[in-house]
């Protein structure tokens, strides 16, 4: 699976192809740029260009978990909440991994299931 780095000025950084055992590093690597004052950024890992999943470090062993809603199908109910995407945070980093962890291995409609 593909990955990057999303920048808070808009930038992005490929990370090429990566793997389950590469996850844990990544987002250590993430958690370190927020604590140090180093450029924060999102890790993003993509199957496609609009099927992705994006983590972001925003705090005290937290992360923002973001990614479109592809497979679930429209409904009156999804139109009157607006709700088009995955938006939420876990709290620790084995959640976090296990989330990555989860989008990289299961089919996108598990995975909405499970996260939405």
């Amino acid at each position: 699976m593909n990955a990057y780095k999303s920048f808070c000025d808009g930038q992005l950084q490929e990370l090429g192809e990566v793997g389950p055992s590469d996850v844990t590093a990544l987002l250590a690597d993430a958690d370190t740029a927020l604590s140090s004052g180093q450029p924060s950024y999102s890790l993003g890992f993509c199957r496609s260009d609009s099927d992705f999943l994006e983590i972001c470090p925003v705090g005290r062993s937290q992360y923002l978990l973001h990614a479109d809603l592809l497979a679930t199908p429209w409904s009156f109910k999804r139109f009157l909440t607006r709700k088009s995407h995955i938006e939420r945070i876990v709290t620790g980093a084995p959640a976090a991994i296990q989330t990555v962890l989860d989008f990289m291995e299961r089919p996108r409609e598990e995975f909405e299931r499970i996260y939405r």
